[in-house]
């Protein structure tokens, strides 16, 4: 996908750190970008032209 190696930067460190935080953090991040995508797309759905 878009950040393939963002998501495999995160997995190693995580690894490599035996601590999931730089994983989860990622993954965190990458959802919160998906919901304001998600946002944004019904925003223009219901016909309103700015997205804020």
């Amino acid at each position: 996908k878009e950040n393939k190696d963002d998501y495999i930067k995160a997995l190693k460190a995580s690894q490599e750190e035996e601590n999931e935080v730089p994983f989860l953090t990622f993954m965190f991040e990458e959802h919160a970008k998906n919901l304001q995508k998600e946002i944004e797309n019904y925003k223009l759905s219901m016909g309103n032209d700015k997205v804020v």
